[in-house]
């Protein structure tokens, strides 16, 4: 045993609390020397450790127990100090004075949270869909490099305009781009970038820019001159309440290759990369530890087997939060990892899509009993084969971003399969981007929304042999379960409420990624592979001459159920009227008798019909009522009926003894084993949970081209239900109006006809 502490030396022996070590890096150095022959403990005394290298970690260091006593923080930063005044409320502190001469980084820290990079427009932290954005007012067609600006930033005022960074979702709210710029030209109004976006450029696409000296002007926000080594930064409340911290090291803890390592108790914080992050390693655990403001993961279990993170809180990373991936594909060898009892949020700070709470990946692990929330993009993302999501809670996810899903699973490979998504909770599902991403403008406008193009889970192009299993789902608005084309994929003893049930299908004919998924299902199933043992129906259900093919899907005893009040919303969007939507099916004709929907319970209020649309290609699409889907032989044996919950208004989704799902085979959901559970090995119990409201939402962006150029001002351009005015200069005056109210007879129309008067 050995004992480390902030008032310790190196020099010690380390062997007792009196004689403690100030390093963990002596202590590993230490033990390396002793090579024990069993196992061993470093005890860490409370305090704050600044780490300026990696504690790393590798198969000498195996069979220790690393052990916080009381609160310990390891951090792979250091304290700035020596701050004087510069201008207003800015400070400022010299580089070369603290030993740091030359030093850059990107992140600052000030009691123990992320500050801003000097950014327009500023950050609006109250706001749930990240933010103030400035809007791209102009672009040449296909263009991912040059755009022009509109008056909500201004980069002629910018000396530095190759330092900055544009951070953009191009075109399609699916995808994040972070590029630096290149050259800024006033006489245009464009902005060069150094590299490319993601996807080409569109009118309205929303982005901010960040570094840049002459937009620090809001509390929190920071910059670096690197020429000068000074760091200027708007403190929001006296520095003397916490410390200024910045990064130091690139991944904070790793593990390369070792066994039976246990890091316990730790707050681990502030780095360039990974807090923690182990690889080829085994049995290692990270226990109730609180991970935190990291610019990459905040843990990774990357190869190796039987790992675990369990009990932590992890929050404020630069990419997502766990990511789990471990066993063989080519041998379907499972690597047996598991995130366990973990609470989540505020992942994916800089790499906001795709990096998500949990990425669960590689072949047999375990991601379960996990709170996951507030994310930009989807809670999980998951692939592989063989992997189980379960006893799990995500909510307040997608709040910047579409397409996407509580649970976001894009395979592109027949061969990824054996998944299970099983008793998980959902809830507060939005998706936030364009109203229509693929014509934007509209109008004189581009109109962003919240909720928008986003599911509770999502099986995507084309994700194949998946078991979707007694997860409950509810203020999922869009649509609860959406199987994008797979096969083989089951759907069986959810329940969902309040949105339209199942959107089945997908119609990509010559698909430019059918021939990299058809030569993955090749080389797979060539005899002798472990794919043809464990999923036989690689060989029967798959075809190269019919990829576009979807057979397999079951629908399966689920409970479905309406109410009035909230499906109100998704009908006024779509124009439904008193229809609610259950299914949306497409998919080819011959392939109709070859997926089932059934012994499902559906209760639909008097007050609304159900509605289905079909499309059996070539026949024309179709839309259904509940008796003449059934004609079809599909619901045969379903029934409209009460499942009878315990509480639905209290959310409790329990059924009665005498529920009539339970007669059709559906089975009782442990709701009381969903979420996080309290532990020894807890971070921090119980839970504080600080999630954003959100609610729909609508914005607009009026494109410069459309705006008139008097110089009056203009009387409320937006407001009033939406009424938008365009006017010309020096012209007549039209008015066109949006949205419900405006037309009905009432007062506030003659006013805003006053306002127009007055200001023209």
């Amino acid at each position: 045993e050995l004992y480390v502490a902030t008032d310790g030396q190196d020099t010690n022996s380390g062997l007792s609390a009196q004689s403690a070590l100030a390093s963990l890096q002596r202590a590993r150095d230490l033990l390396r020397e002793a090579k024990p022959a069993g196992a061993s403990v470093v005890h860490v005394a409370a305090g704050a450790y600044h780490l300026t290298e990696t504690l790393a970690l590798d198969a000498q260091d195996s069979r220790v127990t690393w052990q916080a006593e009381g609160e310990v923080l390891l951090r792979g930063g250091r304290p700035l100090t020596g701050w004087q005044p510069y201008r207003g409320a800015i400070m400022q502190c010299d580089l070369k004075a603290n030993g740091l001469a030359g030093r850059n980084f990107e992140q600052l820290f000030f009691a123990g949270a992320r500050m801003t990079l000097a950014r327009t427009p500023n950050v609006d932290p109250d706001d749930p869909h990240g933010g103030q954005w400035a809007a791209v007012a102009e672009v040449d067609k296909g263009s991912k490099a040059v755009f022009t600006w509109g008056r909500d930033i201004k980069p002629e005022a910018w000396t530095k305009p190759a330092e900055a960074r544009v951070c953009i979702f191009p075109s399609w709210d699916w995808a994040y781009s972070r590029v630096m710029v290149k050259s800024v030209a006033a006489d245009t109004k464009q902005i060069t970038l150094a590299g490319n976006t993601s996807y080409e450029m569109n009118l309205g696409d929303c982005y901010y820019v960040e570094n840049v000296f002459e937009e620090l002007d809001s509390p929190g926000e920071w910059y670096l001159d690197r020429a000068k080594g000074i760091v200027y930064f708007q403190p929001p409340k006296p520095l003397d309440q916490g410390d200024v911290v910045v990064p130091m090291v690139r991944d904070l803890v790793t593990l390369q290759g070792a066994t039976d390592v246990t890091l316990r108790g730790f707050v681990i914080e502030v780095c360039d990369g990974d807090a923690v992050q182990t690889k080829d390693s085994t049995n290692c655990a990270l226990v109730a530890c609180t991970v935190r403001n990291s610019g990459n993961w905040g843990v990774v279990l990357n190869g190796g087997s039987h790992c675990r993170v369990s009990g932590c809180d992890v929050c404020e990373t630069g990419a997502g939060g766990i990511n789990v991936s471990g066993g063989n594909r080519d041998t379907l060898t499972p690597g047996g990892h598991v995130a366990d009892n973990n609470h989540i949020w505020h992942p994916a700070r800089f790499q906001r899509t795709y990096n998500c709470g949990i990425n669960l990946g590689g072949v047999g692990n375990q991601a379960t009993h996990n709170l996951i929330h507030d994310t930009p993009h989807a809670g999980v993302a998951l692939s592989g084969n063989d992997n189980l999501f379960e006893f799990n809670v995500v909510h307040h996810t997608n709040l910047e971003s579409t397409d996407t899903g509580g649970l976001y699973y894009c395979s592109r490979d027949w061969t990824m399969r054996g998944n299970i998504i099983r008793y998980n909770l959902w809830h507060d599902l939005g998706g936030f981007g364009k109203t229509s991403s693929w014509s934007p403008v509209q109008g004189d406008r581009v109109t962003y929304e919240y909720p928008h193009f986003t599911w509770g889970i999502y099986l995507d192009d084309p994700t194949c042999g998946t078991t979707v299993y007694g997860n409950i789902l509810y203020r999922v608005p869009i649509c609860g379960l959406h199987n994008h084309g797979g096969s083989d994929n089951t759907w069986e003893n959810n329940v969902v409420i309040d949105c339209p049930a199942l959107n089945a299908g997908m119609l990509w004919r010559d698909w430019g990624e059918y021939p990299g998924i058809i030569a993955k299902w090749r080389e797979r199933t060539k005899p002798g592979s472990p794919y043809l043992a464990h999923y036989p129906e690689l060989t029967t259900n798959y075809s190269a001459e019919e990829p576009e093919a979807m057979t397999g899907v079951r629908f399966l005893r689920n409970i479905v159920y309406y109410t009035v009040e909230g499906t109100k919303w998704l009908r006024g969007e779509t124009g439904a009227g008193e229809r609610q939507q259950l299914y949306t099916i497409a998919m080819r004709d011959q392939d109709w008798g070859k997926n089932e929907w059934d012994y499902n319970t559906i209760y639909c209020p008097p007050e609304l019909s159900l509605s289905i649309n079909l499309n059996r290609k070539p026949k024309p699409s179709e839309k259904l009522t509940w008796d003449q889907w059934r004609a079809t032989g599909a619901d045969a044996h379903s029934q409209l009926a009460d499942p009878l919950f315990v509480d639905i208004d209290k959310l409790d989704f329990r059924l009665r003894p005498d529920s009539p799902a339970l007669k059709l085979g559906f089975k009782p959901i442990p709701t009381d084993k969903i979420g996080c559970y309290e532990s020894a090995d807890r971070a921090s119990w119980p839970l504080t949970i600080r999630s954003v409201e959100t609610r729909p939402t609508k914005r607009w962006v009026v494109l410069p081209q459309y705006e008139r150029t008097d110089p009056r001002p203009v009387a409320a351009r937006d407001g009033l239900g939406g009424v938008v005015a365009k006017l010309t200069a020096g012209g007549p005056v039209r008015i066109a109006y949006y949205g419900g109210g405006i037309h009905g007879a009432g007062g506030w129309r003659a006013a805003f006809i006053k306002q127009l008067a007055a200001a023209y």
